[in-house]
């Protein structure tokens, strides 16, 4: 991105904007936003081994008014509660930290980039 104000395109509201245009645009025009949307969104990184990894170190964007912060989510069962107030979040599984990555996840926000897991804080 060349533009320092630009945003990081996220590709669930982006393919979401450009069905609700779709009617108003050129079927041409649609699939070469739908190539740029599929190459340019970030897609946050995948967990391989939740008995090692116990922290995710993430991007989460806020539902209500779009706004992105660092964040640590837990994933896994057994966690120090010294560390409480570091933790947004804590998922049980796998699936339940890669489900927050989707809009439609129930929470009040969607994970839109992962920068790395650790065992500790």
């Amino acid at each position: 991105m060349e533009n320092k104000n630009e945003m990081p395109l996220d590709g669930q509201l982006a393919i979401r904007i450009l069905n609700f245009v779709a009617p108003y645009i050129p079927d041409h025009i649609r699939e070469e936003s739908l190539e740029i949307i599929r190459n340019e969104t970030r897609k946050p990184a995948s967990i391989k081994d939740t008995t090692k990894h116990n922290y995710a170190h993430t991007t989460i964007r806020w539902k209500d008014d779009e706004r992105e912060e660092e964040a640590i989510i837990a994933i896994g069962q057994s966690f120090d509660a010294k560390h409480d107030e570091a933790i947004l979040f804590y998922c049980e599984s796998e699936e339940g930290f890669e489900h927050l990555k989707e809009f439609n996840n129930g929470e009040d926000f969607v994970v839109v980039g992962c920068t790395m897991f650790t065992e500790t804080l």
